[in-house]
């Protein structure tokens, strides 16, 4: 016999003025949202398509939220991809890469 796993979906997100980025799985009917030094959240998008109720403050869902945040972590760090992500629009800003301490990569002036 074949055993089914429900295929995952992964997004992650980071906006220039945003304090963290937003990471996203889902599996089945459940979505998890993760941002970096805020609580997750878990919506059940087959009984509540419009993703007002979460569920991640529920007793009742606690084992959903931990495999949804293990499935996450499978695929991403998300703390260390925040870091990176700001450290690269940091780098943006300023003109100096994170990791060498050089001059980051800007077009030569009339060029676009």
């Amino acid at each position: 016999m074949t055993k089914t796993i429900p295929i995952a979906l992964f997004f992650e997100h980071h906006a220039n003025h945003s304090p963290t980025g937003a990471y996203m799985v889902r599996r089945g009917n459940y979505k998890f949202n993760y941002y970096v030094g805020y609580p997750p959240e878990l919506f059940d998008l087959t009984k509540d398509p419009e993703e007002e109720s979460n569920l991640a403050g529920d007793e009742q869902f606690l084992s959903v939220v931990r495999e949804m945040e293990r499935l996450l972590r499978s695929i991403v760090n998300p703390e260390e991809s925040d870091r990176r992500a700001k450290d690269d629009h940091t780098a943006c800003k300023t003109g100096v890469a994170r990791s060498s301490k050089k001059k980051a990569f800007s077009p030569k002036a009339g060029s676009s």
